[in-house]
This record gives C-alpha cells, sequence and structure tokens, in this order.
C-alpha cells in the first residue's frame, strides 16, 4: 500500500470545516499541495495529555484510493438478470468494496479495512511507539490510545457528492468517507470513523479480536477482551467476551463504555486476508 509519514510539530493552523461537533482542545487542519496531502492534528490521549501529529499523504495515491469506494447510482435501477449482467454487477460491486446482502447493495466491511488499513499501519506504529516510550504499553493502552485519536476527530455527516463513477453515472457510497477523507476533511460520521479505527487498532492487537456492530442506524466496534473492565459493558459472541469501541465522538467514552443505544444489533467479525 501507499507511503505516509508521522512527525511530532508545534505549530497549527485553524480548521476550516464548520458544519461538525468538536471537542475545544481539538485542532485539525488540512494543507493541499501539489503532491501531498498534510494534516496537523491535536487530539487529547486518554491520560488527557495532548499530543500533535503531523500526517503527509501522497495525494496522487490516495485520490485514487479513495475514488475506488463506491459504486454507480444506476446499479439500483431495474435490470434483467441475465448471467453477463449478474456477473458485471458483481464485479463493480467487488471493485468498489460493496457487496450484495439479500436485495440490498451494502459496503463490505471486511473488504474496506483490507484494502485501506496497510496505509494506516504508521498510524498504529506512531501510537505504539508514544506507549512505549513512556513505558505504558499494553493491550489495554493501545485500545484507549486508538479509540482517543479516533473519537477527537470532529463529528459530522459527509455531504453526499455527486461523483461521476468510472462506469457511467454519478457515484454511491452511502454518504461513508474511506479511512483517508476522515483525516484530509477533518471528521466523520459513526460508519467513517469506525473504518479508520478498525483500520488503526487492527495493527495494535490481534485483528480477529475485532468485530464490527451494526445498531439502528450507527455502526461502532468491539474488541474481545477477557479481563473484568470497570464499569465497561460487554456482551457474548460465539463464546467469548467482548466490550464496546465507540468512536463517532465528539463524546470521549472510554473502552467498554458507550453513550448510544444502538437497538437491536448485527454483528460482523473482522476477517483480514
Amino acid at each position: 500500500m501507499k507511503k505516509l509519514f508521522i512527525l511530532l510539530i508545534i505549530p497549527f493552523l485553524i480548521f476550516g470545516q464548520r458544519k461538525y461537533q468538536k471537542n475545544s482542545h481539538v485542532k485539525i487542519h488540512t494543507k493541499e499541495t501539489r503532491n501531498n496531502y498534510k494534516i496537523n492534528y491535536t487530539f487529547k490521549n486518554h491520560f488527557k495529555e495532548k499530543q500533535e501529529v503531523e500526517i503527509t499523504l501522497n495525494k496522487r495515491d490516495v485520490d485514487s484510493d479513495i475514488e475506488k469506494l463506491g459504486i454507480p447510482n444506476w446499479m439500483f435501477d431495474r435490470y434483467v438478470p441475465t448471467d453477463e449482467e449478474i456477473k458485471k454487477r458483481k464485479k463493480i460491486l467487488y471493485n468498489g468494496l460493496y457487496k450484495q446482502d439479500g436485495n440490498m447493495y451494502i459496503v463490505d466491511y471486511n473488504a474496506v479495512i483490507n484494502y485501506y488499513r496497510g496505509s494506516l499501519k504508521i498510524v498504529s506504529d506512531y501510537l505504539i511507539k508514544y506507549l512505549k516510550k513512556n513505558k505504558i504499553d499494553n493491550r489495554k493502552n493501545r485500545i484507549e490510545l486508538a479509540m482517543k485519536f479516533v473519537q477527537d476527530i470532529p463529528y459530522g455527516i459527509p455531504s453526499e457528492n455527486r461523483v461521476p463513477s468510472k462506469y457511467g453515472g454519478y457515484k454511491y457510497n452511502d454518504g461513508i468517507y474511506a479511512p483517508y477523507e476522515v483525516l484530509i476533511n477533518g471528521y466523520g460520521d459513526c460508519d467513517s470513523k469506525t473504518f479508520l479505527f478498525v483500520s488503526i487498532l487492527s495493527h495494535m492487537i490481534k485483528p480477529n479480536d475485532i468485530i464490527f456492530i451494526k445498531g439502528d442506524n450507527h455502526l461502532l466496534s468491539g474488541v474481545r477482551h477477557n479481563k473484568k473492565i470497570g464499569g465497561g459493558q460487554y456482551f457474548s459472541f460465539e463464546g467469548k467476551k467482548y466490550y464496546i469501541c465507540e468512536t463517532a465522538g465528539p463524546g470521549r467514552p472510554l473502552f467498554g463504555k458507550k453513550n448510544t443505544d444502538v437497538g437491536s444489533a448485527h454483528l460482523y467479525p473482522l476477517k483480514i486476508k
């Protein structure tokens, strides 16, 4: 996957987006150059200490990757299900990181993570390096720090831009940002921020310990954890205990705690190829 670099920095610029919910201590701004996106970001870790990060993304590679997520709007039109048409649609879904679920076309959670996670490993490495430097590196702190990194990114609903699809017509992506876009635009909704969080955390703990939780109009994740967490809420799945990771924001609930009622939920284990 593509290269991404992180450095500690001191100066910050003012974040231009206004239609979002943001914690007062957060600063996030993206500067676009001919070749790169440079993201300056300040967040507070779970020890309430500020961390200052610069993330540089290769613009050409990132733009190409962002374009991948989504399918053309005409896929939702009526069609004659010939073998050739079905084969064509399956290819479009696969290439757009989507899948068919009954009569619906939905984002393929595992496909999204498998495609984007490689370029976000250096974010994971930065967080682990911080914990090791301060001699507090353990599994729970890795989860908590990754949560705070994503939680503090302002919460906002992505706009539905009418972007042309390479298959004709306009692209449909459920109003979801690719993990890169959350960082570049400086905000995201529950789905987009969950994808970013899981992409990062999948390099910090065993990926098969992560599960997606799809509730009523809400998406979050859960992590397998055998040790009891004081005040934490857990659920059992296939005989294993999982605790909730609520990363939508702008609230900052700790690992195992939630501030949103997900209603009835469907569980989707993370599968890394």
